[in-house]
């Protein structure tokens, strides 16, 4: 049984991709009563109908607009991009109040994290940065999320009640981010280097043997992450590039060496280029193999 409280919780999503209709779906499915989105693209011609069948499948109301998010919401969650994370922050601030939390779980760095929590504790309000550790495509609504900020206790405590996987790590903004900023320097970096390897084994016709080898090599369910990264790569490579630069940023705050991060950025970013996305009009490819032909074929 949930508690009256957590049954008039009212949760607003700025971004409905496929973190925010992950959420949704995830949270509605648990009886979670109340939760909105406005996403900046779900009148558009490219992608409208399919923001549009999320929100629907989620049995979600898309609203006009950010402020009647805001008025519609006590917990706010932000998924849009890094790119526009600030500006995602900014065109709220007229409406939020004292009584709000906003929560930015975009892959950001630190520095950009404590700019908008800057922004959203001039209004009062509390303020959550939020890191997704796991995969969306993986493990849904119930990826680990790190979060630090001073509402980062209250927005634990109210989502882990309908079944989200939150734990705090600290007080101070950016915390959250770094940690994951500086985890990405692998986990991207395998990304990029499985496209690079893979794609050199189709062009040489012995895919299958090297992804085998591949695989045995990091055990054998590596073979769902290795799916999952690169049909994933096809509609989100731009935003990985942006979230390596972010990383770059990151590790060029402390001084440390950035050689590999820069190299996957230039691959992630080379492979936006390549158009996979508008091609598969932002859906997610089932299989690797697909993905890599597309690509063989649009880098000739």
């Amino acid at each position: 049984m949930y508690s009256a409280e957590a049954l008039k919780m009212k949760l607003g999503l700025i971004g409905f991709g496929q973190v925010g209709s992950a959420f949704a779906k995830g949270l509605r499915k648990e009886g979670f009563p109340h939760i909105v989105a406005y996403d900046k693209m779900q009148d558009t011609q490219q992608y409208g109908d399919m923001i549009k069948r999320r929100a629907k499948e989620a049995d979600i109301e898309l609203l006009s607009d950010a402020e009647q998010l805001v008025k519609n919401s006590d917990i706010i969650i932000c998924v849009t991009s890094a790119s526009v994370a600030v500006e995602s922050a900014q065109q709220i601030l007229p409406f939020i109040a004292p009584n709000h939390i906003y929560a930015d779980l975009n892959s950001t760095s630190p520095e950009v994290k404590e700019r908008i929590a800057n922004l959203i504790m001039e209004t009062e309000a509390k303020f959550v940065d939020g890191a997704i550790m796991g995969s969306i495509s993986l493990y849904g609504y119930k990826s680990q999320i790190l979060v630090c900020g001073d509402g980062a206790e209250i927005f634990a405590k109210a989502l882990s009640t309908w079944g989200m996987n939150i734990r705090k790590i600290g007080d101070k903004p950016g915390q959250a981010s770094a940690l994951k900023m500086v985890r990405s320097v692998w986990a991207k970096g395998i990304e990029a280097l499985l496209i690079e390897s893979l794609l050199a084994a189709y062009e040489y016709e012995i895919l299958e043997p090297v992804f085998e080898s591949v695989c045995e090599m990091m055990q054998e369910d590596f073979a769902t992450l290795a799916n999952m990264l690169i049909t994933t790569d096809a509609i989100h490579a731009q935003r990985r590039a942006h979230e390596m630069d972010e990383v770059i940023r990151t590790l060029q705050h402390v001084g440390a060496d950035f050689t590999m991060s820069q190299a996957t950025r230039n691959k992630l970013q080379w492979s936006a280029n390549l158009g996979l996305k508008e091609d598969y009009k932002g859906e997610i490819p089932n299989d690797f193999r697909e993905v890599l032909a597309k690509l063989a074929q649009k880098s000739h």
